[in-house]
């Protein structure tokens, strides 16, 4: 492994540069913080697993995804207690998880050859050079999570084949019911693989495609059990059903709404971009350089790999309901198959490793990346940094527990979230004037308000007479 020591440090390197100083500054992508706010809620006795809470006065009864994710999260705020920073520890635990099941991953497909093995960070770096891997990592989305439970489910359908073991396929049924518990439909994909993988690679008969199959179907099946054992989770994920997939496809949500059914695919194209021009770099030195051509030399794994991702991508299209993060799920798929493009490249990759340049350029980079991240800690994205500044100066006003009015311009879910997932106040935006204490970006009548004198650039509190 000496000999890729320096490309180790590289990958390192670039996963702390683009990944840590994001993890190290306050703010969140609005999902991730509603998230981290129901799981905390749910740690803290609020809500239930089958009927998670968001606030007391939106979403008392959240069921806009199957509640998996933030069971899971509620252990580290059992744990951990009320730290700011939970769901950034969540979210690095969840990334580290990825990567070593990504080597796993990579180990089943080669695991008759030691040295290709040893290749397992090309995966990893190409997975994590996606766009919407090394964004939204640091953000706390539910696909992060459910990406754990695709990625398992395949690495036993392939030593299931591989050892002819029944119990893999079954399990992997399982790991596929804890995908779709994380996020939803989008995250089932994997129950076609045996089939995908009997079509491209073809190194089972149609029987045992059958029957793998149907194993599957079998371990998926076993939500059934869930529902006449725990009937709240059949009334959360028919309400998930109705709320999100038949809004979806009926054109009534009102996020992510897209103008083209083939956003999805334009999107696909575009955060898989940088790995793409890095493969055919590294495939173009090999063929020019070296005289060799390995482009195609593992074909039919490549050509699994491809059918895979697009299985968890084109289905996406029978609704203008997308974003680029419901990507995440199938970029291990596609990085992986890049991989297997240049993984015979192994003479350019050892010289390039062993190059006194890459040295130079592998060790600055990575002492570049820990200086970036040192100057970010504490620091407020710009998203976020002028409610979360408003909100520090209003802190010493406010009283965790309580529903306070919100009467502002526009809709802020940011705003509903920090306050909740920092302070455990509900807003109540139907029924603002209702409250003894409103916050608001807007002037309040001083005949029958007094502004609380605080300095604020947009956001005030205001007590009623």
């Amino acid at each position: 492994m000496k000999e890729y020591k320096n490309f180790y440090i590289f990958v390192i390197a670039i996963i702390i540069l683009l990944l840590v100083p994001n993890l190290l500054q306050k703010g969140m992508f609005v999902d991730g913080l509603w998230y981290a706010a129901i799981s905390k809620n749910l740690a803290n006795g609020l809500g239930s697993f089958w009927q998670p809470m968001f606030t007391e006065t939106m979403f008392a009864q959240f069921y806009e995804h199957p509640p998996l994710v933030f069971g899971i999260q509620s252990i580290f705020f059992t744990v951990f207690n009320d730290s700011l920073w939970i769901e950034k520890l969540y979210s690095i635990f969840i990334f580290l998880a990825n990567i070593y099941l990504i080597k796993l991953l990579w180990s089943a497909i080669f695991y008759a050859n030691k040295e290709s093995q040893k290749l397992w960070f090309i995966p990893v770096l190409l997975w994590f050079l996606c766009e919407v891997v090394y964004l939204m990592y640091t953000n706390n989305v539910l696909e992060c999570t459910q990406e754990i439970f695709i990625l398992l489910s395949i690495i036993l359908i392939l030593k299931g084949i591989r050892k002819e073991k029944y119990s893999f396929f079954f399990l992997a049924g399982i790991c596929v019911l804890l995908s779709f518990l994380s996020k939803g439909i989008t995250g089932i994909f994997p129950l076609i693989a045996v089939v995908l993988y009997s079509f491209s690679v073809k190194k089972i008969t149609i029987k045992q495609t059958i029957t793998y199959s149907l194993l599957m179907l079998l371990g998926f099946a076993t939500i059934l059990v869930l529902f006449i054992i725990q009937p709240e989770s059949y009334t959360n994920i028919i309400s998930y059903f109705n709320n999100q997939v038949l809004n979806s496809l009926e054109g009534n949500s009102i996020s992510n709404m897209q103008s083209s059914r083939f956003y999805i695919i334009k999107k696909l194209f575009q955060v898989h971009l940088l790995p793409i021009i890095l493969v055919l770099i590294i495939s173009l030195i090999s063929y020019f350089k070296l005289k060799t051509s390995t482009f195609f030399q593992h074909k039919k794994q490549i050509f699994f790999f491809l059918l895979l991702g697009l299985s968890g991508v084109l289905p996406i299209m029978i609704s203008e309901k997308q974003a680029s993060y419901y990507l995440i799920t199938t970029a291990p798929f596609f990085a992986v198959a890049l991989s297997l493009i240049c993984v015979q490249n192994k003479e350019v990759i050892q010289r390039l490793s062993t190059s006194k340049i890459f040295t130079f350029i592998s060790i600055g980079l990575l002492v570049t990346s820990i200086f970036v991240s040192f100057n970010n800690i504490g620091k407020i994205n710009n998203r976020d940094k002028i409610l979360l500044e408003d909100l520090t100066k209003l802190e010493v006003k406010l009283q965790k527990g309580v529903i306070l009015g919100c009467k502002t311009e526009k809709r802020y879910d940011a705003l509903y979230g920090f306050m909740m997932r920092n302070y455990e106040i509900s807003l109540d935006t139907l029924n603002p004037y209702n409250y003894k204490t409103i916050i608001s970006d807007v002037n309040l009548d001083k005949k029958e308000f007094v502004k609380v004198d605080i300095h604020t650039k947009q956001f005030n509190l205001y007590i009623k007479k």
